[in-house]
């Protein structure tokens, strides 16, 4: 909790901080503003009644120059509070507690910055590396061999072969017929040439041993 001047209205946030049972509310204290440090926004719930957190947020981040995007948004929600925009009546007591003489309700929240990442918005880290890694390993998944699809692919080849191995077989068949109506063609021509020289007796007859 910051230090605050006597008999100023400040913000303040922190519970225990400040004593308001005795504090009255006081509607007619508005406000818009930043905090000292220009860190911490708040605003008083009399100007965004009837809105909501995410919203006003957003209106903020977009007013500001930043991306209104869920990483901002939770950036400001990790640090997000209901306070009270008070009017200190003295200085803080012995035990550190401010007494407040009026108050009006108000939302704070710190703005986005860098290298600094609270619970909710890892929290919203973890999850994407979560399903970047989910994803990543069902990429890898389709990528891998299914046993069915690999014999598929064994059985095609096997039968690329045996079709390469039957075409140069009828291949062979058709050298042998070749060679075979050859050879018949000179055992005729053979024969008529004998029969017509009348070398062999007539009950004889040449043949071929297959």
């Amino acid at each position: 909790m910051a230090v605050f001047d006597k008999g100023k209205l400040t913000v303040i946030s922190d519970k225990g901080a400040a004593d308001i049972s005795s504090a009255t509310l006081n509607k007619h204290l508005s406000a818009v503003d930043y905090d000292q440090d220009g860190k911490f926004f708040y605003i008083t719930l009399d100007k965004v009644m009837f809105g909501d957190p995410v919203s006003t947020i957003k209106t903020v981040l977009d007013a500001h120059g930043y991306v209104d995007n869920l990483e901002n948004v939770l950036s400001c929600l990790d640090s997000f509070v209901f306070a009270a925009y008070a009017r200190t009546r003295a200085e803080p007591d012995q035990g550190g507690v401010t007494r407040v003489s009026e108050y009006q309700c108000c939302i704070r929240f710190e703005l986005p910055q860098k290298n600094k990442v609270g619970d909710i918005l890892q929290s919203f880290y973890d999850e994407i590396a979560k399903y970047e890694a989910q994803v990543g390993s069902k990429k890898t998944a389709q990528w891998s061999p299914n046993p069915e699809i690999k014999a598929l692919k064994g059985l095609k080849a096997e039968l690329a072969d045996l079709k390469a191995e039957n075409n140069e077989l009828r291949g062979q068949v058709s050298q042998l017929t070749r060679q075979l109506n050859r050879e018949q063609k000179s055992l005729s021509r053979a024969s008529r040439a004998l029969d017509a020289q009348q070398l062999l007796p007539d009950n004889a007859r040449i043949g071929r041993v297959d």
